[in-house]
């Protein structure tokens, strides 16, 4: 017997989209709109609750843990995935510098939230969880061409899906002068370009 699973995302378009998909394929998962800082879900309810590279986002990082905590029966677990540092990821490094040469972004290098196994583990206690653990995995995206991959990207990016919110019509040459700039340092392609990440596991205890 499979397991029921309910999907939640702050964008409609985004449930739309998990709809259509799900209804394609046949599959048992209810979508809903919510926010992660207030799910709209029962509480002491769920056997996993999972974050998928979306925790990392929250503005109140916390919030987000304990709500994932409450929705969660004891005993239930819980999976947060989350990038290394940027350093660690040669073609996100490359294009965050690309993308400061063209439009004003915060001083310094981009943080990222949990990246190292200590903030996943404290931040993880701190909600409530026990038997927290981190092991390192890689994904993986591949195109024939670098310009295929650079179709989806931004889709995928959050941090550049905002920089193209605010930019408008003028994000267009925006993308067309990073894609320019990696392809001369990654090559046309085909490309595969691996991601690094860690994926935390930890379990409520009552």
């Amino acid at each position: 017997a499979g397991h029921m699973v309910t999907a939640v995302d702050i964008s409609p378009k985004m449930i739309e989209a998990l709809r259509a998909e799900r209804d394609r394929r046949g599959v048992a998962v209810e979508a809903v709109v919510g926010d992660g800082l207030a799910l709209p879900l029962p509480s002491a309810h769920f056997a996993g609750a999972f974050s998928m590279f979306g925790l990392i986002f929250y503005v109140d990082r916390a919030a987000g843990l304990r709500e994932m905590h409450r929705v969660l029966a004891p005993g239930g677990r819980v999976v947060v995935s989350s990038w290394v540092p940027v350093e660690e990821l040669p073609f996100l490094s490359a294009m965050f510098g690309v993308l400061g040469e063209l439009v004003p972004l915060p001083p310094g290098a981009p943080q990222a939230p949990l990246a190292t196994a200590a903030s996943c583990l404290d931040e993880l206690t701190q909600a409530g969880f026990i038997d927290v653990r981190t092991e390192r995995a890689v994904y993986a995206f591949e195109a024939p061409t670098l310009a295929e991959l650079w179709d989806w990207f931004p889709d995928s990016c959050a941090p550049l899906g905002v920089v193209r919110e605010h930019a408008g019509a003028a994000f267009a040459g925006i993308s067309q002068a990073i894609l320019e700039r990696l392809t001369t340092r990654f090559g046309a392609g085909p490309i595969r370009v691996e991601m690094p990440a860690l994926v935390t596991v930890g379990t409520r205890l009552e």
